[in-house]
């Protein structure tokens, strides 16, 4: 009879895991008072993440379109204005710095994004992709939604801002923004030129995450993510897997459990056994 009522509650959380394509976000950390509080945390915590990570991360970055940095310590919930780098962002990060950099960073957790598809990066300057992204020279590249662009604003070549480009048409590509005039700002820059509709900066290149998950593998192993079983195949098998181990049906191993973390969160759960099931139909 057990056997019988694992399988028939196995089976159905796939079958429920098969028929939603979302799961509501929740932060990856303990967020502070003010910003709970805020008109952000509640947009944050209505973005439905899906699985893509490109689109899952600029749902997260526009949720926080118009926070502004705060005017003195722990003055996080993005309402007021002020002008010393008082941000949630940096308060997730444990240090105050200039956050431009840092939101794409706190973005990328929030949309549960492993560290091996964009990495944790507080720095905006230079002339290299500081997240583990492919550089494109502006120019030589058609920019998709999930890039990020580097930008120029001293016209010495190389970058000194960075952003996340949301679309593009004929004429613009599109942008959101951190601490750009110290608020979460959607931006846009000419095609042609890679300048700034409003200013003299300019895109100077691209960075573009390997945000396909059939290429990503865990460090230690060389499996795939997602193969639990490690038959050389990503399937449902291996998202039930999951599944029932999150609902303590199932034991998994240290190795499965690496397997089974897609996100990078460190933990084992019906998100991960979505994130597989998605995969084995790529």
């Amino acid at each position: 009879m057990k056997k019988i009522i694992t399988a028939l509650i196995s089976l159905l959380l796939i079958a429920v895991m098969l028929t939603v394509n979302s799961f509501a976000l929740t932060p990856t950390y303990t967020v502070s008072e003010p910003y709970r509080n805020s008109i952000y945390y509640t947009r944050l915590c209505s973005v439905n993440l899906t699985g893509d990570y490109a689109k899952d991360l600029i749902a997260v970055a526009k949720s926080q379109a118009g926070y502004h940095e705060g005017a003195y310590p722990g003055d996080t919930s993005g309402l007021n204005k002020g002008y010393g780098n008082y941000t949630e962002y940096c308060d997730w990060y444990g240090k105050t710095v200039a956050w431009c950099a840092l939101f794409i960073s706190w973005c990328a957790r929030q949309a549960r994004i492993p560290e091996s598809v964009i990495k944790t990066n507080i720095n905006a300057t230079g002339t290299a992709c500081l997240y583990g992204e492919t550089k494109y020279a502006f120019g030589k590249y058609n920019p998709m939604p999930g890039d990020i662009i580097y930008v120029d604003n001293d016209e010495d070549g190389s970058s000194d801002h960075v952003g996340l480009v949301t679309g593009s048409d004929d004429e613009y590509i599109y942008t959101i923004e951190g601490n750009l005039s110290a608020k979460v700002y959607e931006m846009r820059y000419h095609r042609d030129t890679g300048k700034q509709y409003y200013t003299g900066s300019n895109i100077v290149f691209f960075g573009v995450p390997e945000y396909n998950l059939d290429k990503v593998t865990t460090p230690e192993t060389g499996y795939k993510l997602g193969d639990i079983d490690a038959d050389g195949k990503v399937n449902s098998s291996d998202a039930l897997f999951v599944l029932n181990y999150s609902v303590g049906l199932w034991p998994m191993t240290d190795e499965q459990k690496e397997r089974a973390d897609m996100d990078g969160d460190g933990r084992y759960d019906s998100y991960d056994a979505l994130l597989i099931l998605k995969k084995s139909v790529a």
